[in-house]
């Protein structure tokens, strides 16, 4: 019996062994043994995965941190004891001082506003890392009573009384004190200073109290300053009065004038004066922190719109700050926050889903009883992709508009052959071109996740390397995000970046397939040098269309490429990868129970339908491969058309129960394999 038998899709992505007898399983049919160093694409198809560029050289026991302002401006942020450095695609571009060590910086949380990164750490006062109009970078520790500071403004308060009358009844009333804020043109108003308590019995009506304000320091933007008097413990609103640039007092006279009762003091922050919060997050125009050593369930909001400012009043108006308890019963540490129409709040034993904008409104319901690691979580559209506290286990938490609650799926259920006894040590979410979720396994593998959750496409794949994957960092750009990864090699830790897939409408031949790479616009010189993090390594050269293999970098990081290639044009040289896919063997079930399973079958011949690929091997042995290469010598690609249509292959296999198909690509040129369809001869069981 012959069959042919068409995979037109691979968006199930790498299939363990363990779930090869689901054989009526949909994703079964559309999933690969091996998918290494090839991206499942969301349309169906597989791309031999981009190469990387070197960027510098990394501190080894460092963390990558995304800094994004814009989708024009970004940068990675290498972490290590004591330092930051600041990275882009040309190098190092500025270090900052800090106190995280490097036992510390794993734990290190952080949410960014604009140009500014705030950063949390339990053994650390919360910091903000700005990047200013100049360039310049700065590393702060955050003040929470606001960025107006009265003792900047304010020297001192003093109270004058008039002389007693009889005509009238003495009341002693707080022993007479008041207090004194200024404030800027946008309302931000400073902590008040208070007045020496006055103690004369005194009634306002008959003998009125002056108070005079001492000032300093006034400037344009400082436009009021506010009067308050105590009354039952408490300092309400009584005056306010405009101010001028260097004004430096200002007074009124209280005769006995109405308290404003809805408008007093602010109350100073303290929380974080002796310990300090692990998570941060901004939602709903507020900083949110959340979870410090004796409070593990707490999160703090900031007045709306005031990040520095989480004071509130005696009256707790809707937009000032506030303290909520995530209260379950059990001591469940905040680990991360992510904001979505709800606030979502990893704590180490559940999730929880924080609603509303204010104190007295919010509402806080566990959503779903599982646990997080301490790698921070990923967010893309209505989900949250994050590993579990095992640190081998990835799941999302989605919004469902039926439940109008979230629900959550393991991500890696059909792909546990890859994960299981290893653990994850970094993770990073890529949005475009298409959305790719990366892990990378504590022994230098990196799996991506093609993850398109409305269309149930979540397809994993391997990404190896001449050395270990180490960390990994995505930032968003206007076309192809930017991907960051550390990597150890032969002679050291590099940060490199991963070039972008060639788009349909250019040119396939200015991609890149060579990994820890340098490019060359324009090469004029047959030797090459500055490639110092490749000494004494075998590298590739593409020189246009023209592959020159094994060429060795020396000692001082420099290789000669052979004066029978043609150069003058753009030059790449990087270290070699292989991009290897297999298809799962086809069985047939029918509804007679008729079944190939057992079944000795042999794969005769394929047909491949590909996209702009230029060269690749096929056969049914990993071992025993047919390649597309007609060369001689060390140039062949310009012999090579790039195709896009269908190739008819021979392929000739052993019987065998497990037949499968390979196509690899052992060179740096593209490759974008869209379907398979395999001509398969079935014989007996015996």
């Amino acid at each position: 019996m012959t069959i042919n038998k068409t995979q037109s899709s691979f968006v199930g992505g790498i299939i363990s062994t363990e779930m090869m007898g689901r054989v009526d399983y949909e994703k079964l049919q559309s999933g690969l043994r091996q998918c290494e160093n090839f991206i499942v694409r969301p349309v169906g198809g597989v791309q031999f995965a981009a190469g990387t560029k070197y960027v510098c050289d990394a501190v080894a026991d460092s963390r990558l941190i995304p800094f994004s302002e814009s989708k024009t401006v970004s940068y990675c942020l290498e972490f290590s004891d004591k330092k930051i450095r600041v990275i882009d695609d040309t190098g190092v571009k500025a270090e900052i001082a800090t106190t995280y060590t490097a036992a510390e910086i794993q734990s290190i949380k952080y949410a960014q506003f604009q140009n500014r990164l705030y950063l949390t750490h339990e053994n650390h006062k919360p910091a903000v890392l700005v990047h200013g109009a100049t360039g310049a970078w700065t590393l702060t520790d955050m003040t929470f009573n606001g960025s107006l500071l009265a003792g900047t403004y304010i020297s001192g308060i003093t109270l004058t009384s008039g002389t007693h009358s009889s005509a009238s009844t003495a009341v002693n009333y707080d022993k007479w004190q008041y207090a004194v804020s200024v404030a800027d043109d946008d309302g931000n108003e400073t902590l008040a200073v208070k007045s020496d308590y006055l103690t004369n019995d005194i009634s306002l009506s008959q003998q009125p109290i002056t108070v005079k304000a001492t000032l300093k320091g006034i400037t344009a933007n400082i436009t009021y300053a506010y009067f308050y008097r105590v009354q039952g413990g408490e300092f309400y609103f009584v005056q306010k009065i405009p101010l001028t640039t260097g004004q430096t007092e200002a007074s009124f006279t209280d005769s006995g004038l109405t308290l404003d009762t809805t408008k007093s003091i602010k109350i100073p922050f303290t929380d974080f004066d002796s310990e300090y919060p692990r998570a941060v997050a901004f939602f709903n125009q507020r900083l949110i922190f959340g979870g410090t050593k004796t409070y593990p369930n707490d999160i703090w909001g900031s007045n709306i719109g005031r990040f520095d400012d989480f004071t509130k009043t005696v009256n707790l108006a809707s937009s000032e700050a506030f303290n909520l308890t995530l209260a379950s019963g059990t001591m469940d540490a905040i680990e991360s926050m992510i904001p979505l129409d709800s606030l979502i709040i990893f704590s180490t034993g559940k999730i929880w889903r924080v609603d509303g904008t204010s104190a007295s409104a919010m509402t806080a319901t566990i959503e779903s009883y599982s646990s997080i690691s301490d790698l921070s979580p990923s967010a893309t559209k209505k989900s949250i992709l994050y590993v579990d506290a095992s640190l081998n286990t990835i799941s999302n938490f989605v919004y469902s508009y039926e439940l109008n609650g979230f629900v959550g799926q393991n991500l890696d259920i059909l792909s546990r052959e890859l994960f299981d006894g290893y653990k994850f040590v970094a993770q990073s979410f890529r949005t475009n071109p298409f959305p790719i979720y990366f892990v990378v396994r504590e022994d230098g593998k990196m799996m991506s996740l093609t993850y398109l959750r409305e269309e149930n496409i979540y397809a994993w794949s391997e990404l190896t390397t001449n050395g270990l994957y180490k960390d990994v960092c995505c930032l968003p750009a206007q076309v192809n995000d930017k991907v960051y990864v550390k990597v150890s090699r032969k002679n050291g830790s590099f940060i490199e970046v991963f070039l972008p897939q060639i788009a349909a409408n250019e040119d396939v031949d200015d991609g890149c397939y060579l990994h820890s790479s340098k490019i060359i616009p324009n090469c004029t010189s047959y030797t090459i040098t500055g490639l110092t993090w490749l000494k004494g390594q075998s590298v590739y050269a593409v020189c246009g269309k023209d592959v020159v293999e094994d060429l060795l970098v020396d000692e001082n990081g420099s290789v000669t490429i052979p004066s029978s290639v043609e150069i003058n044009r753009r030059v790449v040289i990087g270290l070699p990868y292989r991009g290897i896919i297999q298809t799962i063997p086809f069985e047939m079930v029918d509804a007679q129970s008729n079944s190939t399973i057992g079944i000795a079958r042999k794969i005769c011949n394929a047909t491949l339908m590909c996209y702009k690929t230029r060269g690749f091997a096929w056969g049914t042995s990993e071992d025993d491969m047919t390649e597309i290469k007609p060369y001689t010598e060390n140039t062949f690609a310009e012999t090579i058309p790039l195709e896009t249509g269908k190739f008819n292959l021979s392929a000739s296999s052993n019987w065998d129960i497990d037949a499968s198909f390979f196509i690899a690509q052992n060179y740096p040129l593209p490759c974008f394999i869209q379907n398979i369809t395999l001509e398969i001869d079935y014989g007996s069981k015996n």
